[in-house]
């Protein structure tokens, strides 16, 4: 199977960072923009393209945004 076919099965958590890399967004603990990276919570890193970083970024910074504002 395809990572292109995997990617139209699976739900909004997962988001492709590479073009063999398919993550579930609930498992990124942080993300390295300089080095193209994403740290998981299980310590493995996972390659991030220059193209896809940006709409991943925006959804971490979204997400820490929302979790920070109900918090209070």
């Amino acid at each position: 199977m395809k990572t292109v076919d995997l990617e139209s099965e699976l739900d909004e958590r997962f988001y492709r960072t590479h073009r063999a890399f398919l993550v579930n967004k609930d498992h990124i603990l942080e993300i390295d923009r300089s080095k193209g990276v994403a740290h998981m919570v299980n310590g493995e890193k996972c390659m991030v393209s220059t193209r896809r970083i940006k709409g991943l970024k925006k959804w971490f910074f979204k997400l820490f945004f929302i979790l920070f504002y109900f918090k209070k």
